[in-house]
């Protein structure tokens, strides 16, 4: 059967000498209690910058770290960001332990002085 997972808690990020994001943590899982994790990932973009992708993610359950079995997660995972918001270039540099990220968003306040009717039209709040 399928094990029922209740939550997780994440207990460190840390950029990898191998351009990669680790994510270490334990998972709650109904049937087994608290079980580590780890999860590693690249990060790349497609479709204009407005995807974000996780090339090379795998992850291990349970796992000492005198043995350490990394599973692909498949089928990969993307993102969409939105059509307001694209990244430029994203970088992990593991050297540094950086990201390098090169992005922009176009933010539009809540309360602004042109306002939706209710045919779907944009008119001006007087």
């Amino acid at each position: 059967g399928v094990l029922d997972h209740m939550g997780a808690t994440v207990q460190s990020v840390n950029i990898l000498p191998s351009n990669k994001i680790s994510c270490t943590g334990d998972i709650l899982i109904k049937q087994l209690g608290n079980v580590p994790f780890e999860v590693r990932t690249g990060l790349g973009t497609t479709g204009s910058g407005q995807v974000l992708t996780f090339p090379g993610l795998e992850i291990a359950l349970g796992i000492g770290k005198a043995l350490n079995i990394f599973i692909p997660v498949l089928p990969e995972i993307d993102v969409d960001i939105g059509c307001d918001a694209k990244i430029d270039s994203i970088c992990i540099d593991g050297e540094k332990r950086c990201i390098k990220l090169n992005a922009r968003a176009t933010v539009t306040p809540k309360e602004t002085a042109f306002g939706n009717s209710r045919d779907g039209s944009r008119r001006l709040n007087v």
